[in-house]
C-alpha cells in the first residue's frame, strides 16, 4: 500500500479478510506483505459494498450510499477512508474503474428481492459481483497481458456460482433467488418455492447440481490462465480457486442439498486441496489452451471479457460448461 494509506485502514482490512473470508485469507498468506495489504484492502472494499446492501434497514438509504460510492469512483476521491484507499490502489496499480463500477451495479441490484430470470441475467450478475473482481485482481497482482483477463473473469464466474449454490437458503431468507428462474421452471419450480422452504423443494437439487457443473467447467478454464501470473501470485490464486471449488464438492457430498446445512470444507481437506493446487500452479506455465469465447457470450462489452464472445452463439444454445470436455 501507499504510505498515504492510513495504517488503521490496512489493519481493519486484514481483520475483515480473516473474519469473513477464511478461504481467501489462506491463499493471501502466500503473497508478499505489500500484496497482502493490497488484496486485504480490495477485499474489505468489496465487503463494504456488500454490507451497504445487506445491513441497511432501508433499501433507499442503501441505494443512496452506493450512489455516493459510484460518484466517488468517477470523481477519483472520497471522504470515506476505505473508498479512498481503494482509489489509491486504482492509481497505483492502474486498475480498471469500469470493473469497480460494474461491481457497484451488481451490489445495487441486490437491494430488495432478487430474481435472475435468464441465463444472460445470471451470467451478467455473476460477472458484476465476482468476474469484475477477477479483472481487478489481475491489476493488483501486476498482470498486464490482456490475454489473462478472460481467465480471471472465469474464476470469478465460477466462484460466484459456488457461492450461489452454497447460500441458497440464506439468500431465500432475504427474498433473493439467484438460481436462474429459467432453470427452476424446467424443474417445475417457481422462485417463491424456495422462499421459506424448510427442505429442498423437488427439483432444486437438480438445478444446484447443474450450476455446480457449470462452475467446474469455468474453474477448469480459469486454470489455463494461471500461466500469466508471477509465481507467488500463481500459488495464491491456484489455492484460492481450488479451495473454493472444494466447497461445491462438499455440497455434492451433502447430496447437492443446501437445506442440509451450509457446506464447509474440513481443515484436513483444505490442506490436501492446497497441496494439489500448488502442484497445479507449478505446472501451469506448460498449458497453452486458448480461451473459449463461448463462455462469455452474455458478457459483451464488459471489462476483461473475451473479445471473441460477440461472435459466439448464445450460451443458452450450448450444453452446460461442465459437459464440455474440451475445457478439462
Amino acid at each position: 500500500m501507499s504510505p498515504a494509506t492510513p495504517a488503521a485502514v490496512v489493519a481493519a482490512s486484514h481483520d475483515s479478510l480473516q473474519k469473513h473470508a477464511r478461504t481467501f485469507s489462506w491463499a493471501a498468506a502466500l503473497l508478499g506483505r505489500r500484496l497482502r495489504d493490497d488484496v486485504a484492502v480490495a477485499y474489505a472494499f468489496c465487503r463494504y459494498l456488500d454490507d451497504l446492501a445487506d445491513e441497511s434497514p432501508d433499501p433507499h438509504l442503501a441505494e443512496q450510499a452506493l450512489n455516493r460510492v459510484r460518484a466517488d469512483l468517477l470523481r477519483g476521491e472520497s471522504a470515506e477512508p476505505l473508498v479512498g484507499a481503494m482509489l489509491e490502489l486504482v492509481r497505483q496499480r492502474q486498475l480498471d474503474v469500469g470493473a469497480l463500477l460494474a461491481l457497484v451495479d451488481g451490489v445495487q441490484s441486490d437491494l430488495g428481492s432478487v430474481q435472475l430470470r435468464s441465463a444472460a441475467d445470471f451470467d451478467r450478475y455473476c460477472y458484476q459481483v465476482a468476474g469484475a473482481v477477477g479483472v481487478l485482481m489481475c491489476g493488483l497482482l501486476g498482470v498486464r497481458d490482456p490475454r489473462a483477463l478472460p481467465y480471471a473473469v472465469d474464476l470469478g464466474l465460477a466462484m460466484q456460482r459456488t457461492n450461489i449454490c452454497r447460500d441458497v437458503t440464506e439468500d431465500a431468507a432475504r427474498g433473493r433467488t439467484y438460481l436462474p428462474v429459467s432453470q427452476l421452471r424446467e424443474e417445475n419450480l417457481t422462485p417463491t418455492a424456495l422462499l421459506g422452504a424448510q427442505a429442498a423443494p423437488p427439483g432444486a437439487v437438480v438445478v444446484v447440481a447443474r450450476v455446480l457443473a457449470d462452475a467446474d467447467g469455468l474453474y477448469a478454464s480459469a486454470r489455463h490462465g494461471y500461466r500469466f501470473l508471477p509465481l507467488r501470485a500463481r500459488l495464491a490464486v491456484a489455492v484460492a480457486g481450488r479451495l473454493y471449488q472444494m466447497i461445491g464438492e462438499q455440497l455434492r457430498r451433502q447430496g447437492g442439498d443446501p437445506w442440509r446445512g451450509r457446506a464447509a470444507v474440513a481443515g484436513w481437506r483444505k490442506l490436501l486441496g492446497a497441496a494439489g493446487a500448488v502442484a497445479t500452479a507449478i505446472v501451469a506455465p506448460l498449458w497453452r489452451r486458448d480461451h473459449d469465447p463461448r463462455l462469455h457470450a452474455h458478457l459483451q462489452g464488459l471489462p476483461g471479457v473475451d473479445p471473441g464472445s460477440a461472435a459466439t452463439p448464445d450460451r443458452a444454445d450450448l450444453p452446460p460448461v461442465g459437459a464440455r470436455t474440451a475445457l478439462r
